[in-house]
């Protein structure tokens, strides 16, 4: 599936909508796009046709692509990958399970069959700024990319990473990005190219298949190339074509492929940007990314992304973190959890419910918490619940925590983890040199305990079935203007 064919999906469920009259690409559309995540609660893309200075055939947005719904955050990506629309979220989480767990390899077709290759520039013709490019912010210090694959590759063994780093356009073939080491991408770069003073050839893809973007942000462990993931994830090969100026392979359904080079030794300062936490991100020092080639398809539509409202497409980001952080459970000896929840509300927050087999396995679950590679970036409060807990609900966890977290009990991962930039408890000049993180674990299962705890009392522990069955089958019949709440874990 590309992106076009995704929108006609959308347009078919009557979940897109297409707006013809001109909208600004500074600041307006992303605007627009903000609202829509505000009122819409993730129920409509909208497609921008009349871009400012890029009407008729030089470009349009497409906003509110992967937002799900509050209530099920998911359903964009499930729907993405063709499952059924009333899919629980555990049954998501076992399918994306069963997949993950038979990657497919791509296949590289021919330069005349990709449809990314319709349009070629190579060398001053290659214009970033003839692209739709949007201004997300008014505090922002420039146009930003937020939704790509920047595609490198290890020059020892030949693995293709692919991940999604805001990418800052500098001049119309110059660009930046926010690269932190601890993310794949950039350590190759930092530890391998600029090491041996080699230039290292880079590609960005933009608007490729729906899942792309959901798995570049997923903390794969090295050597898994995020190609195999997103032909899992769709059961059969992703389409891949030859970059034109390097030996890359990228997205041959892609609607813009940008191609260069990054050089040793070269800076250029990024940012600052509105970043998801919500809040604006100051400059960082970048390597110089030079454009030397720019394909594409036809009038490409490019993803017009708000960072920072507090429900938006990140969701089909956080899918990706999700199941890496279960991926991750399993590589320390856990018991898969049911569920992980990142809260696009909070990202620092995550919560799931969480069976131990004994009390080693909360300091094991601490451990992927603190140091796996995606929580670099997010999870600075983890909250283990028990097994019956639905941490769907933010509401339930901390009535959790309320209940049964000890506050005795406090598991820290000290200052000794690795901070990042957009970790803003800490002041700039730590986060700029990567110090003074910290991360906590509040267990909120009740589960060896030191001490006893009472039977619960809630609707799902204090009545018998037959009761429960008997109040939800009269409960409309008894007047109330509000279905009941039922949160048997079953049904969840």
């Amino acid at each position: 599936m590309d992106l076009r064919e995704a929108i006609k999906l959308l347009e078919k469920e009557g979940r897109l909508i297409t707006i013809d009259q001109e909208v600004d690409w500074y600041l307006e559309a992303c605007a627009i796009t903000g609202m829509m995540y505000r009122v819409n609660d993730g129920r409509y893309a909208v497609l921008y046709n009349n871009v400012k200075d890029y009407y008729p055939d030089k470009g349009r947005l497409i906003g509110n692509l992967w937002a799900g719904s509050r209530r099920r955050p998911w359903e964009r990506v499930a729907f993405f990958m063709g499952l059924p629309k009333d899919i629980t979220r555990r049954q998501f989480l076992q399918e994306v399970t069963r997949r993950e767990r038979n990657p497919v390899k791509p296949l590289e077709i021919s330069a005349g069959d990709a449809p990314c290759k319709e349009i070629i520039k190579m060398g001053k013709e290659a214009n970033l700024l003839d692209l739709p490019i949007t201004f997300s912010h008014g505090t922002d210090g420039g146009r930003y990319l937020t939704i790509l694959g920047i595609i490198n590759q290890d020059p020892d063994t030949g693995w293709t990473n692919i991940g999604n780093y805001r990418w800052m356009v500098k001049s119309p073939r110059r660009g930046a990005a926010l690269w932190q080491m601890g993310q794949h991408g950039p350590t190759i770069y930092y530890m391998k190219y600029e090491a041996r003073g080699n230039t290292m050839p880079f590609c960005i893809a933009l608007g490729s298949d729906p899942l792309f973007f959901t798995v570049a942000c997923a903390p794969l462990p090295a050597g898994y190339c995020e190609y195999d993931f997103v032909g899992a994830l769709r059961d059969r090969p992703l389409e891949v074509v030859r970059a034109e100026t390097n030996n890359l392979l990228v997205p041959a359904d892609a609607e813009v492929i940008i191609e260069g080079e990054v050089r040793p030794g070269e800076r250029t300062d990024e940012g600052p940007f509105g970043e998801y936490s919500g809040y604006t991100q100051g400059r960082n020092i970048s390597p110089i990314f030079r454009i030397n080639c720019i394909t594409m398809r036809k009038n490409p539509i490019l993803p017009a992304h708000t960072e920072g409202i507090r429900w938006n497409d990140e969701c089909g980001a956080i899918i990706g973190m999700e199941t890496g952080y279960l991926h991750d459970c399993e590589r320390f000896g856990l018991k898969r959890p049911k569920d992980w929840w990142l809260y696009p509300q909070a990202y620092s927050l995550s919560a799931m419910p969480f069976e131990a087999t004994c009390p080693e396995d909360l300091k094991r679950l601490a451990q992927v918490s603190f140091y796996s590679k995606q929580s670099v970036f997010n999870g600075n409060l983890l909250i283990p619940c028990d097994p019956d807990v639905d941490t769907s609900d933010i509401r339930d966890v901390f009535e959790q925590v309320a209940l049964n977290y000890d506050p005795r009990t406090v598991t820290f991962s000290g200052q000794d983890v690795l901070n990042s930039p957009l970790n803003f408890f800490t002041d700039a000049d730590s986060r700029a040199k990567y110090i003074d993180g910290g991360k906590r674990l509040w267990d909120a299962t009740t589960q060896f305990k030191p001490w006893s705890y009472p039977r619960k009392v809630s609707f799902e522990h204090a009545y018998p079935l037959e009761v429960r069955e008997r109040v939800a089958e009269t409960w409309s019949k008894l007047g109330f203007d509000q279905d009941i709440e039922r949160k048997e874990p079953e049904m969840l």
